[in-house]
């Protein structure tokens, strides 16, 4: 629900709902859900009460720590759903670190298989050719049969 349907609901204004919420001294992005931003149930709930006491003004003190009530009500419903809003990113937070440590994994092994297909195709290799100085000695160095 937001404030225009509370204030229908209410059978008063929005100004006048805005009016009494602030002599109470509550915030109302408090009582606001903080994905949606609409009211939450308590948040209803504690403008409500402010709107059923409006008769009752006469006991100044017993309003004042009522309303102190409230506000400190709507302040830990709002941190409890912070507090859920952050547990809920904390555990998108750890499976995402889960699965960048499966890839990293799969890459380390990835690059271990590389290394040791390069080491297989290194020990196959056919020799290197020897240089042309080395090439020169040996042509020169042959025996009568062709060896060396």
């Amino acid at each position: 629900m937001n404030i225009s349907q509370l204030a229908k609901h209410l059978h008063v204004s929005k100004p006048t709902l805005y009016k009494y919420v602030k002599d109470a001294g509550i915030v109302l992005d408090d009582l606001r859900n903080v994905q949606t931003g609409e009211l939450t149930q308590h948040g209803i709930e504690v403008i409500s009460a402010l709107f059923d006491n409006r008769g009752s003004r006469k006991d100044e003190p017993s309003v004042a720590i009522d309303s102190d009530a409230l506000v400190l009500h709507a302040q830990v419903d709002a941190l409890r759903n912070e507090n859920e809003l952050l547990r809920t990113m904390l555990e998108a937070k750890d499976a995402e670190i889960k699965r960048l440590m499966v890839d990293l994994e799969a890459w380390r092994q990835k690059a271990q298989e590389i290394d040791v297909q390069q080491l297989l195709l290194a020990a196959t290799a056919t020799p290197r050719r020897r240089g042309f100085f080395a090439a020169l000695k040996s042509a020169f160095t042959k025996d009568a049969d062709g060896t060396t």
